[in-house]
């Protein structure tokens, strides 16, 4: 038997009976008791349970404890005063718990998600010379209209023996060994309709062999649907910001389906659907920058020395105000019927109006794939060499572009293609987008503070500390900047290779392996 506890599921009205088998082998000695009720925080994606970790906000007295789901050990809790609010981790006072729910939460809130109640009586079990060979506990734990028994039994080293004679009565008494997660926090998720790793904003799309152009893009956009849908209710409510951000970059992976496999739908559905999906995403994007700038505050100020720090404290009350009006503004466009009628009409027309097919509708979903993205490696390829030191910033930001498509044609027909392959290109392109990527966030932000520069300068009353902070602000951007830009060589040089293009050749060749 496992040295570790084992939970074993009981009907409840059995627990009693099953207790005095047992006290026909031990003595059953009770060694304490206790009920917890607790309502249980974790965000929308999972990140918490991801990292094998459950928070509990307890009652009388208020805590908060972060345990591991395995053996709920504790990992770091704090007692909360009557006003304290737990949505985000900032909102918690310093400390180790603060800080380990920043590391695995980020900038996500903690949603109440469900409440359990739960009893536990612990006994040891004693041999016939009085000695604890064995520890068991008769837990009970209810949530909503739905309740769970159990015994969890724990070995004793040296005792193996006798937890196997328990272990093997409890199973002829009709107890089944307990599931892989057995934490209370289960019952409670379910009681709101929640089951864990039920939502992920990661594409994990796995599409058949054989599978047509139609039918894979038709789920290719389904999926980004029911993401953009699940995420609409948190945004409208303005839960946290990564609601609009996935419901964001759900609309753009459907956007940029439309535009890159072209073909599938008929012409004019594919350029109507891609116009008001646009016209969607373009009313959360003054809302989404403003998020993005209250997101980097922490990392904006420390490019700055502490004293030109503060400057920047009227700057993002100002941001916080803009960003409070428009975010009513957003949520008014999102709730408008038109909005939701082109969502619902674009869900109908993928699963129901299946007639309605372009000229590359019936062709092998692969092969469209693997054309695609041939044309599309090619192309960054050719534009990637194009760049010198002389190169205007555009031209990386073009490049950024060309591979962000390539990405989403990866995430869109990936699962046709080799694994081993598909990584290893995957590992090939990620430090250069993350070089990209990088150099074209600073790039933004070194445009946005020097527009705030230029307002502060020509605007009478504005703090002097506020414009030079700005200042100072522009110079770090600009340098790490530069930075970015001057690791773009080689690290293009290392993708342009000829055992990467070898590898990509064979990838994205015509020769289909699934035929």
């Amino acid at each position: 038997m496992n040295d570790a506890a084992r939970c074993w599921l009981i009907d409840d009205s059995l627990a009693d009976r099953v207790l005095a088998d047992i006290e026909r082998l031990f003595t059953v000695a009770p060694n304490g008791s206790e009920t917890l009720s607790a309502h249980c925080l974790e965000t929308f994606d999972w990140r918490l349970l991801e990292e094998g970790l459950v928070l509990l906000e307890t009652f009388r007295p208020r805590r908060l404890i972060l345990s591991r789901v395995h053996d709920r050990s504790v990992v770091a809790g704090i007692r909360l005063g009557g006003n304290t609010q737990t949505n985000f981790r900032q909102d918690l006072p310093t400390g180790e718990l603060r800080e380990r729910l920043q590391a695995v939460c980020g900038v996500r809130a903690l949603l109440a998600s469900g409440r359990f109640r739960e009893t536990r009586k612990r006994f040891n079990l004693l041999n016939r010379d009085g000695k604890t060979v064995c520890r068991i506990a008769l837990e009970n734990v209810s949530a909503k209209d739905d309740s769970s028994t159990g015994f969890r039994l724990t070995p004793l080293k040296g005792y193996e023996s006798e937890a196997a004679r328990v272990a093997a009565l409890l199973a002829e008494a009709g107890c089944r060994a307990g599931e892989s997660w057995t934490h209370p926090a289960s019952l409670a998720f379910a009681s709101v309709g929640r089951e864990p790793f039920d939502y992920s904003s990661k594409s994990d799309l796995k599409l058949p062999p054989g599978i047509t152009a139609a039918d894979a893009c038709r789920r290719i956009h389904l999926a980004s649907l029911d993401i953009a849908e699940r995420n609409l209710p948190g945004a409208l409510a303005d839960l946290d910001t990564e609601f609009l951000h996935d419901f964001r970059v759900a609309l753009r992976r459907s956007r940029s389906a439309l535009q890159l496999v072209k073909g599938v739908f008929p012409s004019s559905v594919e350029k109507e659907f891609l116009r008001e999906l646009i016209k969607i995403q373009k009313s959360t994007n003054k809302l989404r920058d403003l998020d993005v700038h209250l997101i980097e505050r922490d990392a904006l100020e420390a490019l700055l020395p502490p004293e030109l720090q503060n400057g920047l404290n009227g700057l993002f009350r100002q941001i916080s105000k803009e960003r409070a009006r428009a975010f009513v503004k957003c949520r008014d466009f999102l709730k408008r019927p038109s909005t939701r009628n082109t969502l619902a009409q674009w869900r109908h027309f993928l699963e129901k109006e299946t007639a309605r097919a372009g000229s590359l509708a019936g062709k092998p979903a692969i092969k469209v794939g693997k054309r695609l993205l041939r044309k599309r490696f090619e192309r960054i390829l050719r534009d990637g060499r194009a760049i010198g030191k002389v190169s205007p910033d555009k031209a990386l930001h073009n490049l950024r572009i060309q591979f962000k498509k390539l990405r989403y044609l990866l995430e869109f027909f990936g699962s046709l293609l080799p694994p081993g392959d598909t990584a290893f290109l995957v590992r090939r392109f990620r430090k250069l987008q993350t070089i990209l990527g990088r150099f074209n966030d600073l790039a933004t932000q070194e445009d946005w503070a020097r527009r705030r520069l230029d307002v502060a300068e020509g605007k009478k009353g504005t703090p002097a500390g506020l414009a030079a902070s700005l200042g100072g602000l522009l110079s770090e951007l600009a340098r790490a900047r530069r930075a970015e830009r001057a690791k773009f060589g080689k690290a293009f040089a290392a993708l342009d290779t000829p055992a990467v293009r070898k590898r990509a050749d064979i990838l994205f060749s015509g020769k289909d392996r699934q035929t």
